[in-house]
């Protein structure tokens, strides 16, 4: 009928619908390894979607992993738990970011390295070095990385907390 909304748009039932794709959009998040919470923020009906830590899904193992910047020098992760550091980088440059002091192996195993440019960049282009590591077992590490050499070269050092 003209003027007439369906039933679905309707105060009470449009609320149940957008709680309910947003409980999806949730779990979905979850799911592909980043967090969610689900909960009333501002009252009845309002329903707030937060989403934590940048994970991604590499696609030939199709497990979610968290990936660290630069200034997320502090790093929780669970036993088992597949992760990555990335550190701005000029590929081709003579000076690579590299690791300068090991994380315990015991704690962390090494998965190795890779550098990403930015989609469609020319060769030599900025992008990222990727630092890739598996939680082993409960404890603390560090772990520095380098670039560059003498009193003018940039450090960074990441705690890695595994619980």
């Amino acid at each position: 009928m003209p003027g007439s909304r369906p039933e679905v748009l309707g105060p009470r039932r449009g609320g149940a619908v957008r709680l309910a794709l947003l409980t999806a959009l949730a779990l979905g998040a979850v799911a592909c390894g980043g967090t969610a919470t689900t909960g009333t923020s501002a009252g009845p009906g309002s329903t707030a979607v937060v989403t934590t830590a940048e994970s991604i899904t590499p696609a030939d193992t199709g497990v979610a992993k968290k990936v660290f910047k630069a200034d997320d020098t502090d790093i929780r992760v669970v036993s088992g738990e597949k992760f990555g550091i990335r550190l701005p980088e000029v590929s081709g440059t003579a000076d690579p970011w590299r690791v300068a002091s090991d994380p315990d192996a015991s704690y962390l195993e090494d998965q190795g390295t890779s550098f990403k440019a930015e989609p469609g960049a020319a060769p030599g282009a900025p992008g990222q070095r990727e630092f890739k590591y598996r939680a082993r077992r409960a404890g603390t590490t560090t772990v520095t990385f380098v670039r560059g050499a003498g009193t003018g070269a940039d450090r960074v050092t990441f705690t890695v907390t595994v619980t």
